[in-house]
């Protein structure tokens, strides 16, 4: 709360009744650079997303279901109110900015750090309410009095190959220009970082698990621009220059940007859910087309080459995790640490070819930790000791120039209550049959969701997260448009062949235990009628077999699990000495 005090002396300073922090990055990036943790230095809520808004006499916080009992744990002791977004009558940040600002009232943020569209629609409702509020963008307050504020990252960038890409990044943009064509856009703006890496082949090292450049862009039909800083890509100057980007500094966007100017009846096309606000000011004064970004849908279709690519990284990521289980089954009774055990399947990653990093902090949460959906054991006052019974949830992956993984297994600790293993196989039925749906083209995630879904609402349970996520290509692990969700905040687009996404069922019991398992599949065109779709399951790691209460499974069900335990097998087998393969047979059979 002293954080909060200093916070409020500087808005009482300049005159801001109402302060906002986003969890955003100057790119609304998901994970984010020590540099952008503001609301975490203000509040001391570590979790991923959260918004919080501070008055001169009140101070709130929201958060979606994955970090509930987090948020809840790390604000008990501040005056800080917990808003549990999603939760039926629960009143949403926007809500309540509308209900709190009232007449010639000050709004202030850093507006680099929030997205346009946001303050857009916030600006709309009070002016159709007639009520003159006063926005101020320009004010990093919380940055003011953050005195020993990290840096921002600088790291080098670097070329992905086209043996990896599939497609010269020319290629690519001689695509997005046609899509600029077909809207009469003479510029198009990007702010997002994985569609300027994914566009240029390029990568970098400036986020943790996420292998991403920290730049911007500008394209016009005649050319291209990059404002990125100078060092991060001297070693990838000559490449830039091949394939005609024109490079300049970062903090130069904001400039070049207010200086576009179209002609005749042409627009900047921009996606203003991507596009933060201080940017977004920087043009506003031009013909804006909001749209999404063409190269979130393109990225999103995985080429042949990447498709196999990814095929590769997830049996090298299989690889390593069997040599995990071989340590674990060893291990568990000696009572590792969740810290110990996510460093021991680290260590087997780190010894995979073309293994580059994490793609996201990894979740090991023995016993009742594992009903903290987002729980992390490198928290204060976190890593628990696994004890000789119970669950332990195990939610990791990686960044390979092949692709990137990610994977949940719920492993067993020791003697489990009939409960438990009640549970676990309500959530395996869940998965089991969304990697089995077969769908008519057109179908989008909100129907996908009820599949997986229903074998735990059978049961008057639910989960509260989505079912699935797009994947990048060592890009971001989240990674849209397509998601697996009944909860549509985001755009519901339709499944097509070449989208990887996450099958994620769970069930929570706080205070007691978590369940989730965990696979990625790619969707594809069934064969036997090209009108339809179904996935392939790309994911190679057995399910723990001694959690199953198999009275619970169908006939049907056992058959797709059989299946896909004997395709791990046959995936694995060539590239695992004998130990490894007896041990992967017996896993599965016991």
């Amino acid at each position: 709360m002293d954080n909060i005090d200093r916070l409020r002396e500087k808005m009482k300073e300049n005159k801001v009744d109402m302060y906002l922090v986003t969890s955003d990055d100057f790119h609304g990036s998901e994970f984010t650079g020590k540099y952008f943790k503001t609301r975490e230095y203000l509040s001391g809520f570590t979790g991923s997303a959260g918004i919080l808004i501070v008055t001169m006499t009140d101070a709130a916080l929201w958060t979606d279901g994955r970090y509930y009992l987090q948020a809840e744990d790390e604000l008990k002791n501040t005056q800080i109110r917990l808003f549990k977004d999603g939760m039926p009558g629960v009143e949403t940040y926007i809500s309540y900015i509308y209900n709190n600002l009232k007449e010639n009232m000050t709004l202030g943020f850093d507006g680099r750090c929030i997205m346009a569209s946001t303050i857009i629609a916030i600006k709309k409702h009070f002016q159709m309410l007639g009520i003159n509020i006063r926005i101020n963008g320009e004010m990093d307050l919380a940055g003011e009095i953050w005195k020993d504020r990290p840096k921002l990252p600088n790291a080098k960038a670097f070329v992905l190959d086209k043996k990896y890409t599939g497609e010269d990044a020319t290629d690519k943009i001689k695509r997005l220009r046609l899509e600029m064509n077909k809207h009469n856009s003479s510029y198009h703006v990007i702010c997002s970082l994985d569609d300027i890496c994914w566009l240029l082949n390029i990568r970098g090292r400036d986020i943790d698990f996420c292998p991403l450049v920290m730049s911007f862009l500008i394209v016009s039909q005649e050319n291209i621009w990059i404002f990125v800083n100078n060092n991060k890509i001297e070693n990838i100057r000559e490449y830039l220059n091949d394939i005609g980007v024109l490079i300049r500094p970062y903090e130069d966007i904001y400039n070049a940007a207010s200086n576009i100017e179209v002609q005749n009846d042409s627009n900047i096309m921009c996606d203003l859910s991507k596009l933060n606000y201080r940017l977004y000011n920087s043009i506003k004064n031009n013909r804006i087309l909001n749209i999404p970004n063409p190269t979130t849908d393109m990225k999103s279709i995985k080429n042949d080459v990447e498709l196999e690519n990814i095929k590769l990284a997830h049996i090298k990521d299989a690889i390593a995790y069997v040599r995990f289980l071989m340590w674990f089954e060893d291990n568990k009774t000696k009572c590792p640490t969740e810290l110990e055990v996510a460093t021991a399947l680290l260590k087997q990653r780190q010894q995979m070819e073309d293994f580059l990093e994490e793609s996201f902090e990894s979740i090991v949460a023995y016993g009742e930790n594992g009903a903290i959906v987002h729980y992390s054991p490198f928290t204060k006052d976190n890593n628990t000791k696994l004890d000789k019974k119970s669950l332990v949830l195990i939610d990791t992956g990686g960044h390979y120039l092949n692709g990137t993984t990610d994977i949940t297994r719920t492993l067993v600790c020791g003697e489990l209550t009939p409960q438990e293993k009640k549970d676990f196989t309500l959530v395996l039925k869940g998965n089991l049959s969304l990697s089995n749906v077969r769908i008519p083209k057109g179908i989008t995630g909100v129907s996908l969701d009820a599949i997986a879904r229903a074998p735990i609402w059978k049961e008057g349970r639910d989960f509260n997260h989505g079912t699935g996520h797009g994947v990048g290509y060592l890009l971001n692990v989240h990674e849209g448009p397509q998601n697996i969700s009944f909860r549509t905040g985001r755009r519901n687009v339709a499944f097509k062949a070449g989208m990887l996404t996450s099958n994620e069922p769970g069930i929570y019991i706080k205070g007691s235990y978590g369940i989730r398992l965990e696979n990625l599949m790619f969707c594809k065109e069934f064969k036997e009628n090209n009108d339809f779709l179904e996935f392939e399951t790309v994911t190679m790691v057995p399910f723990d077999v001694r959690a199953i209460d198999y009275d619970l499974l169908s006939d049907e069900e056992l058959r797709y699990l059989n299946e896909y335990h004997d395709s791990v097998v046959e995936n694995l087998a060539p590239y695992l000495n004998k130990e490894e393969t007896v041990f992967l047979k017996k896993y599965i059979n016991r």
